[in-house]
């Protein structure tokens, strides 16, 4: 993370502040390899970008920024989706620019163990 007059990003500024930047440089790394012939996958996942209560237009923009990035792209971003304003804004988005996969039930849930049977008193 930079640092400029004395003040830390990583340890002067909010978990939202930090996201952002992340962010910012996730994309510009994208930005930069397609603009200038780089070597960059292309390839951008994004993990719970919500869950550090960013603000909705911060949400919009980050939507915004991925879709206005040009050239080859693949972006995955998983998110749980809590709230009306994140499940707007990504109903506000053009469809033909995403492909949304939902799943509707817990994707992981508790593994119920089942007692052995006992094989000797079935053959009684």
């Amino acid at each position: 993370m930079p640092v400029i007059n004395n003040f830390d990003m990583k340890f002067d500024s909010s978990a939202s502040d930090n996201i952002r930047a992340i962010w910012a440089f996730t994309m510009a790394l994208l930005q930069t390899s397609n603009t200038h012939l780089g070597n960059h996958p292309g390839i951008l996942i994004f993990d719970e970008p919500d869950q550090h209560s960013i603000v909705i237009s911060n949400m919009k923009a980050f939507f915004k920024g991925i879709i206005d990035v040009e050239g080859w792209k693949q972006v995955i971003i998983g998110i749980t989706i809590k709230d009306t304003d994140t499940r707007i804004a990504i109903e506000s988005l053009d469809v033909k620019s995403y492909n949304m996969i939902k799943i509707i039930e817990k994707a992981f849930t508790p593994i119920i163990k089942v007692p052995p049977s006992n094989d000797a008193d079935d053959q009684s």
